[in-house]
């Protein structure tokens, strides 16, 4: 596929490779399974059939006779059983052998569908992200008003006090934004979202209502 397809083309063409290479693996267990019912059911044709000669042969014997003759056509089916016994065991065998390669070929395929499917999904975002990024970065006056309220407080009447009645205490502005900041993916990160510019800007705000307070 040429370079100038788009992601949802080579996602696609890449879903399609993983497919294929699934059924591979679906078709070569299945292989193995089949020979392997296959297998079991003439051992257990092969197994009546020894074990129906034998009791034939001791009921002769417990009569007081010699063993009768087989019957031909079991007789037949059974050697016919006992000289295809180990190609059976022998072809399961190879398609159990054969089974690593194939599972191995089909895992080499996801790299390449997780790939377009980044593709895809950054395709869809598209400049989504840019946009949000622009409205978060919004946000950081305001945030930093909250972590200014907090070094007010710390400032001056500090980090334990008795809350008056009726009044609620104080959130934690610095573990809103940290928290806040910490939920954001990289790619909605900026340099104003960061906590040391947080920190810079709210000491901005607060350092004026601190010295206004403290001026007498």
């Amino acid at each position: 596929m040429s370079a100038e397809s788009t992601p949802l083309e080579r996602a696609r063409a890449a879903h399609l490779l993983a497919v294929e290479a699934q059924a591979t693996v679906q078709s070569a267990e299945g292989a193995i399974s089949e020979a392997s019912l296959k297998r079991e059911r003439k051992e257990q044709e092969r197994v009546s059939l020894r074990e129906g000669f034998e009791r034939d042969a001791a009921v002769s014997i417990a009569n007081g006779a010699e063993p009768a003759a087989r019957n031909p056509k079991k007789a037949a089916r059974l050697a016919l059983l006992d000289e295809e016994a180990p190609s059976h065991a022998a072809a399961i065998q190879i398609l159990e052998a054969r089974l690593p390669a194939v599972r191995e070929a089909a895992a080499a395929t996801r790299p390449a569908f997780t790939v377009a499917m980044l593709d895809v999904v950054e395709d869809i975002q598209g400049d989504a992200v840019e946009t949000i990024q622009a409205k978060l970065v919004e946000l950081a006056p305001l945030l930093a008003r909250l972590v200014a309220a907090d070094q007010v407080r710390l400032a001056t009447i500090g980090d334990r006090f008795a809350v008056p009645p009726g009044r609620v205490p104080p959130f934690s502005g610095l573990t809103i934004a940290r928290k806040f900041l910490a939920s954001l993916p990289d790619r909605l990160k900026s340099a104003e979202l960061s906590e040391s510019a947080l920190l810079n800007a709210a000491h901005e705000i607060s350092s004026v209502t601190i010295a206004a307070i403290k001026a007498a």
